[in-house]
């Protein structure tokens, strides 16, 4: 029996959008990281996967490295096995292997008090719409990402958390649609001098609240006249074309500040 608070499998991967694996090669091309996560991207669908070829894993190659670091797929100017994936397809595919091995899925339920017996994890308390109920089981398994059940069973934790360290951040992902990625990357490559001073005015935007910002020296590459693409038109996450969305990350705090942003930038966008 598997307990998951929320309407579907694969967490962050899922429904929090971390859409891109980090590495699972090291620097010469070898796969490092294998295992059930391949057995999640061998069954994906071709389309629902992007990412370099296994031949190129490790390639030093000046282009493939430039086409790949734009891709989020090259480091240190070398290509890895870096995916991102479809978030959709990911949590049919999870399910689907689930229930595959007879598991019985209990959605919408939240895990709130472990059962303890002479010393071991005998089960679990949990709620749901349908009140309190409890499960026994001869292996409890905690996957809650932050020992919770463990934790309230009066385990000892550690931590070696950074106060510092930027990765354990709150942010909230969302995806955009109709985005011509091709046109954005080229964009990107071809604006590489100015590019952080664009990304700078944002995020000073950002921070100031709502305040609108000016395009300064992008405004001439930030208008790239009047191209629209289709309300259908998306990116394959195989080849970047269309299907359709990129996602971005914001502080949950400072969301309300995201719409002057995008005022902003339409304006650069349909200047002229």
């Amino acid at each position: 029996m598997l307990v998951e608070r929320y309407n579907h499998l694969g967490g962050l991967s899922t429904g929090g959008l971390v859409i891109w694996i980090d590495r699972m090669s090291d620097w010469t091309g070898k796969q490092v990281i294998a295992g059930i996560a391949c057995d999640f991207l061998d069954r994906l669908p071709k389309d629902a996967v992007m990412g370099p070829s296994r031949s190129d894993w490790g390639s030093k190659d000046e282009a493939t490295t430039a086409y790949w670091r734009q891709r989020a797929a090259a480091y240190k100017g070398i290509v890895t096995w870096s995916p991102t994936v479809d978030p959709e397809a990911l949590k049919t595919l999870s399910m689907r292997m689930v229930l595959e091995q007879k598991v019985r899925l209990l959605f919408h339920s939240w895990v709130v008090e472990p059962i303890v017996g002479e010393g071991a994890l005998r089960g679990a308390i949990f709620e749901s719409k349908e009140g309190r109920q409890a499960i026994m089981a001869k292996v409890v398994i905690d996957t809650t990402g932050d020992a919770d059940l463990l934790a309230r069973a009066g385990l000892p934790c550690e931590s070696d958390l950074d106060k510092e360290d930027i990765h354990h951040s709150i942010n909230t992902a969302f995806l955009l649609g109709g985005v011509d990625m091709e046109r954005w990357l080229a964009f990107r490559e071809n604006n590489a001098k100015d590019f952080p001073t664009c990304l700078a005015q944002g995020r000073d935007t950002l921070v100031r609240s709502g305040t609108k910002a000016r395009c300064g020296p992008m405004k001439s590459a930030c208008r790239p006249r009047s191209h629209r693409t289709s309300p259908t038109s998306r990116f394959r996450m195989g080849r970047w074309s269309r299907w359709g969305s990129t996602v971005c990350s914001v502080p949950a705090a400072i969301l309300p500040a995201t719409r002057a942003l995008t005022r902003s930038f339409a304006k650069c966008h349909n200047a002229g």
